[in-house]
């Protein structure tokens, strides 16, 4: 079994406070080799590169959660983002956000979370830009994770992947 395939994004999805974040940082932490040992039984490759973890939804919280976790991160394994500055990946082509990132040798990309990116995924140019990036770091050889909640409706039936908005372009094994 695998619990990353190398190459294909990643995906956490669960409702408000199951853990997302959690789980995504302690992948996140032997990613970079802080932290050794298998992750829900399974084995985590090192990346020599540094890892970008880009806290777009509730920034001060994910901080506070890693931070309990460690005391101490080796400088240059992982840059911390809370928000892009004057940068905005969304107004320029995949390329030129790859480009961004091949600057600073990122090998993972961490993106907590989808709504923080795209929102609702309603606005049909930011899921295609979504989708077109994926394929994009993919073919970079950056690893990507991606955070996101389950829709909010009334009722909470029907398959997990179904109730997953923002799912596409994600590669899914059970």
């Amino acid at each position: 079994y695998v619990l990353w395939p190398k190459g294909e994004p990643f995906m956490v999805a669960g409702s408000t406070g199951t853990g997302k974040t959690t789980l995504a940082q302690q992948l996140v932490l032997r990613r970079i080799g802080v932290v050794e040992g298998r992750l829900l039984d399974q084995v985590v490759e090192v990346s020599e590169r540094p890892l970008l973890y880009l806290a777009i939804d509730r920034d001060k919280q994910a901080q506070r959660s890693i931070r309990r976790m460690i005391e101490v991160v080796p400088h240059g394994r992982l840059l911390w983002h809370a928000d892009l500055g004057a940068y905005d990946p969304r107004k320029s082509a995949p390329e030129q956000f790859v480009e961004w990132l091949g600057i600073h040798r990122v090998g993972t990309l961490v993106i907590d979370s989808l709504y923080g990116l795209i929102g609702q995924g309603k606005d049909d140019s930011l899921v295609d830009w979504y989708i077109r990036t994926l394929r994009t770091l993919a073919e970079a050889n950056i690893e990507v994770l991606v955070l996101h909640h389950f829709r909010k409706q009334g009722k909470e039936d029907g398959a997990m992947i179904e109730r997953v908005a923002g799912a596409a372009g994600m590669t899914w094994s059970a």
